[in-house]
């Protein structure tokens, strides 16, 4: 009786499981202001990264993103300011939930890099006219801005929404 008991719990685990496993095949575009940008693949990567732009809308995971622009900022006090000859660097999002359950949102799946590739730290001294953070009912979407500290006139900036709970399933925009 043991064994069966021991059967019909592994069994219902292993199916638990795969009602989780999506078939997710990553971003999908769905209307852009401008042609997509394709890396060109490095000799270790047998494919390409497709990088969108700002203006895009893509469809990953449960989510429709967009990019709805960009703007740059020096700050209101001391209290508020970036370091010297830095600037605030605001992207507007907008994240709409496509799925039929609701959906948690947070500011840790959102990334940006630059130029070299290195991560850039959320500002949260930084003024931004939104969050990026909250529970989305199904065919709901939320807008705010997240911000970075960079360089005054940096350029070659990327963001990169991780859309599943342990990543793996990530969409990139070129902020330029």
């Amino acid at each position: 009786m043991k064994k069966l008991l021991y059967l019909i719990v592994v069994l219902a685990l292993a199916m638990a499981l795969a009602a989780c496993a999506g078939t997710d095949d990553g971003p999908t575009l769905v209307d852009s202001n401008e042609p997509a940008v394709t890396e060109e693949p490095v000799e270790e990567e047998p494919a390409s990264i497709e990088i969108f732009n700002v203006g895009d809308t893509v469809e990953i995971g449960n989510y429709r993103v967009t990019i709805n622009g960009t703007r740059t900022d020096t700050g209101t006090d001391e209290w508020n300011s970036p370091d010297e000859g830095n600037e605030f660097f605001f992207i507007d999002m907008t994240f709409e939930n496509i799925s039929d359950e609701e959906q948690s949102l947070w500011s840790g799946v959102i990334r940006v890099f630059d130029a070299d590739g290195r991560q850039l730290d959320e500002s949260w001294s930084a003024d931004a006219q939104g969050r990026i953070d909250g529970t989305l009912p199904p065919g709901r979407s939320l807008t705010g801005e997240y911000a970075v500290e960079i360089p005054e006139g940096a350029t070659g900036l990327e963001l990169q929404f991780e859309a599943g709970e342990f990543g793996g399933n990530a969409v990139i925009f070129s902020l330029d």
